[in-house]
């Protein structure tokens, strides 16, 4: 039995969806019917929660995102992850971060100059050997306006299967 008298609002987050050669991809189509799969669950898993609670749970549609940028831009998707192909990279988790902040607040992060978004993660993400860096003022840019469609937009990708 779950009950909440704190007012606090769960987030779910919808995790993004990957293609490895490093990963078991069996049972598995494409990067949107794994996406489709992804959002579906965590969109059922919500409602599940939100009915045993007073407040409804949001979605932070962090699979969403990813899906967008793979469908506008391939080679800054393939970037989004750390050399296994599986967990965000630094600029992944910049877009991870944009869509959870505007989940939680309703409202987009401040946008940011060059040094701003390197000052974000400081030494801490690239002493793991990220293969990407920083991602720069027009990626960064790009990826805040993605986070934006999804969160405050509602834009759903052209290949969600739902």
């Amino acid at each position: 039995y779950l009950q909440d008298n704190s007012g606090a609002v769960p987030i779910i987050v919808s995790p993004n969806a990957y293609w490895s050669q490093n990963s078991n991809m069996t049972g598995l189509d494409d990067v949107a019917s794994f996406t489709s799969l992804i959002y579906e669950g965590s969109l059922e898993y919500a409602n599940a929660l939100s009915n045993k609670l007073t407040v409804k749970a949001r979605v932070a549609p962090v699979s969403l995102g990813f899906l967008i940028v793979f469908e506008e831009d391939p080679d800054l998707w393939s970037m989004l992850f750390d050399s296994y192909d599986v967990h965000a990279s630094v600029i992944g988790s910049y877009l991870i971060g944009c869509i959870l902040y505007s989940t939680m607040t309703g409202k987009m992060p401040p946008t940011s100059q060059q040094a701003d978004v390197e000052e974000l993660f400081g030494n801490a993400r690239l002493l793991t050997g990220d293969d990407w860096g920083y991602p720069d003022s027009e990626q960064a840019a790009y990826l805040w306006n993605v986070a934006r469609r999804v969160t405050i937009q509602g834009y759903k990708p052209k290949t969600l299967e739902m």
